[in-house]
């Protein structure tokens, strides 16, 4: 069985009913066509309306001429790619459709398996040995290296594909996994009487970097600079002096801390490259220099051209299912870009599901799906997998009534889920694991939301799985219930509240959930005592810390998986009607990473039933189960 139809499989009903009933009553069907795609073969000068006679192009393609440059979608009409082909390019969404009667981009159908939309394009090129060219002397193993002139100057953030293979960005220090390029604990420290200057120009002073650059051309360096607040900030180097190491920047956002050490690394110049398949720009971008097993001679290159595959700007009632996703990528200054999905303010009733999304990359930091100020959007079993420097889905400016269900999140630079301002939103039986970046949470439910239910969801193998912080003087009205949330590291959290001061959460509900954090010790549970009516009952926690006397919370019923627990003296009714279980503490970790049978006792614990906000639609209601996490455990 393919992934595929495996979570169609698993889809519950009541995913669908909003859809059949909205058919119902929607009254007769308009007359739909179907138009075929197909980039390997097709011909935009072809009618479209047939497998025999695709188009080349897909309409809302920017390079489509012809007939599909001119079509215009109905309600009812199916845009169908043929699987299995690569199709280079990017549609920009320019009709609606009507409830019940959208218009649909669909990847599976025709041809076999999915289709393939990248950002990226082919390119015929030229490998050839790094010791004919004169930039190369004396470079760390210089033989193994090979130098590829570009069809086009390209950046570092460029993503860029040899036979194949997708190249990562030669960085100094040598980090453990290159994808975790903010990994800061292999970072240089940099004490503050080596870092001097200001927004205009930064300088610093590293014998450690001179040694590892030496006398070298430095024309396409660029320097990962750690500050305030908790950010990494990526600038090209501006000047560089070897004789004493020291290197200018211009970072103007760049604020470095005061009561500790900055933290650096350098990127994007042959020197640095250790790994086969990591590269580095050179002479501005016209060529790359690679480690790769490539014998010198014809190679297949391909670059990111593209830094968004789907926008829906004010558009209504559209379906994007079943492709496979990837290659699309953005630079420094390309906020949006790097993106699968966008959605802008004023569109309405869009679903994107059934998705593969790998292998994108945004070094602005922008999410796979971008959702500002919409309404009734679905994102519905979805997988995302190998987001570099970018995050999952994002939401905020206003957007309302949003479903994310059901996918799975993996490898992921940024935060998997994160929501910044919006209204009625529900994150259901979603994976997410391998999120270990410096930003890198699970899910975030920041500022000024209302309404937001996280249930039933499956974290792991994050440094924090879960946090939110609020804004403004209106109840929030967040519930966290039955989730799966384990987090990882010395300085990890499997729940935290980042309120107090300016933006204290107002009315958060936590209730049913495990809460844990390997290795032990820690404190799972990171509360504010700035926050206000919070309830915390029958969950399992690994460790809590609590800042501050809090007035108005609900503490009870809750299960203590160690005794580590930071609490002032005068707030210890908190601790009321829990309990100390630490013979469980294995026990209920296993049951997050799927080890073992599940237990009665932690069912018992964690049993704590409460009615669905009425916000929901009945369908909603209805189909929701009450066990834990996304396999449903513990069902009563």
């Amino acid at each position: 069985m393919t992934r595929l139809r495996w979570l169609r499989s698993q889809a519950p009903v009541w995913l669908l009913l909003p859809l059949a009933l909205g058919a119902c009553g929607a009254g007769p069907a308009p007359v739909s066509r179907t138009y075929f795609v197909d980039f390997d073969h097709g011909s935009d000068q072809a009618s479209g309306n047939d497998p025999v006679h695709a188009w080349r192009h897909a309409p809302g393609d920017p390079e489509a001429v012809d007939n599909p440059e001119h079509a215009r979608l109905s309600s009812g009409d199916v845009v169908l790619f043929k699987g299995g082909v690569v199709y280079r390019g990017a549609i920009r969404v320019t009709a609606s459709g009507d409830a019940g009667h959208p218009i649909s981009f669909r990847g599976e159908g025709f041809g076999s398996g999915k289709a393939i939309l990248s950002g990226r394009d082919l390119f015929a090129a030229t490998a050839r040995p790094c010791s004919s060219t004169p930039g190369c002397a004396n470079l760390p193993g210089m033989l193994r290296l090979r130098v590829v002139d570009m069809p086009e100057s390209v950046r570092p953030s460029d993503q860029i594909a040899v036979n194949g293979q997708t190249l990562q960005v030669a960085q100094w220090p040598q980090l453990p996994d290159p994808f975790w390029y903010d990994d800061l604990s292999h970072y240089a420290p940099l004490q503050g009487q080596n870092l001097t200057g200001g927004e205009a120009g930064w300088r610093i002073r590293s014998e450690a970097a001179r040694k590892a650059l030496g006398n070298r051309n430095v024309e396409d360096l660029v320097v990962h600079l750690w500050g305030q607040p908790n950010a990494v900030f990526s600038v090209p180097v501006e000047a560089y002096r070897p004789d004493t190491g020291e290197l200018t920047v211009v970072a103007s956002r760049f604020k470095p801390y005061s009561d500790r050490d900055t933290r650096f690394a350098l990127a994007n110049h042959p020197a640095l490259i250790q790994r086969p398949f990591e590269f580095a720009t050179v002479a501005h971008g016209r060529a790359i220099v690679v480690a790769a097993p490539l014998p010198p001679g014809p190679v297949e290159l391909e670059i990111s051209r593209r830094p968004l595959a789907f926008n829906a700007r004010s558009e209504k009632h559209i379906v994007i299912e079943g492709f496979e996703i990837t290659g699309y990528a953005g630079g420094i200054d390309g906020w949006g870009s790097g993106a699968a999905l966008k959605i802008d303010p004023g569109a309405e009733d869009i679903i994107f599901r059934h998705n593969f999304v790998h292998d994108l990359s945004s070094w602005a930091g922008a999410h796979a799906v971008q959702i500002g100020g919409a309404t009734n959007i679905q994102i519905d079993a979805n997988r995302f997998l190998s987001l570099w420097r970018g995050g999952g889905v994002s939401l905020g400016g206003g957007a309302s009534d949003v479903r994310i269900v059901r996918n799975e999140f993996d490898h992921i630079g940024r935060t998997g889920i994160v929501v910044l301002g919006a209204d009625r939103v529900w994150i259901d039986r979603n994976r997410l694991t391998g999120l270990l970046a410096a930003h890198g949470n699970a899910i975030s439910i920041y500022l000024d939301n209302h309404d937001v239910l996280v249930s039933n969801n499956l974290v792991r193998g994050a440094t924090r799985a879960l946090t939110f912080h609020g804004k403004g003087s209106e109840p929030n009205r967040i519930a966290i219930r039955r989730n799966l949330l384990v987090a990882v590291g010395e300085d990890g959290s499997a729940l935290q509240s980042w309120g107090g001061g300016g933006a204290p959460t107002r009315q958060v509900e936590i209730t049913g959930n495990l809460i844990a954090i390997e290795p032990p010790g820690r404190f799972a549970l990171r509360l504010t005592a700035a926050d206000q009516e919070l309830i915390i009952r029958n969950n399992l926690i690994g460790g809590l810390a609590l800042g501050g006397i809090p007035t108005g919370w609900v503490f009870k019923g809750n299960t203590f998986l160690q005794d580590n627990l930071f609490i002032p003296q005068s707030a210890e009714a908190v601790t009321e009607g829990s309990s100390m279980r630490a013979d469980l503490r294995k026990v209920a970790t296993g049951l997050a990473n799927g080890l073992g049978r599940v237990d009665a006792r932690l069912c018992s614990l964690l049993d704590d039933p409460q009615p669905l906000p009425n916000w929901l639609s009945a369908a909603e209601r209805a189909g929701a189960t009450p066990g834990i996490g996304p396999d449903d455990i513990c069902r009563r």
